[in-house]
């Protein structure tokens, strides 16, 4: 993602970070980039380990075709409150597992 992670602090029942983040970066990103990128995020498709299954060119394409969606995506890739989401959510997945 376009984030920053300038310094972090892990307790034993929470955390705290200082975050940055990069717009500048995530606009330098291809098409192509923001695809691959947001499907190893939010993939449609997991192996049976769970993990992001490999994009084939329609599902890219599905994403780098759709203007309004991939600027969206864009977005999301530099924002913080979406990071934040996909750490939760990661640390959900770990304690599934």
């Amino acid at each position: 993602m376009g984030i920053e992670v300038l310094g972090y602090s892990v307790m034993s029942n929470q955390f705290h970070c200082i975050l940055r983040s990069r717009h500048d970066v995530v606009e330098t990103w291809s098409d192509e980039d923001v695809a691959r990128k947001w499907w190893l995020l939010c993939p449609a498709r997991k192996t049976k380990d769970g993990l992001p299954a490999e994009p084939t060119e329609f599902e890219l394409n599905s994403i780098r075709n759709d203007a309004r969606g991939l600027k969206e995506k864009r977005v999301r890739l530099s924002s913080i409150s979406w990071f934040m989401r996909f750490l939760s959510d990661a640390g959900e997945y770990r304690r599934e597992s």
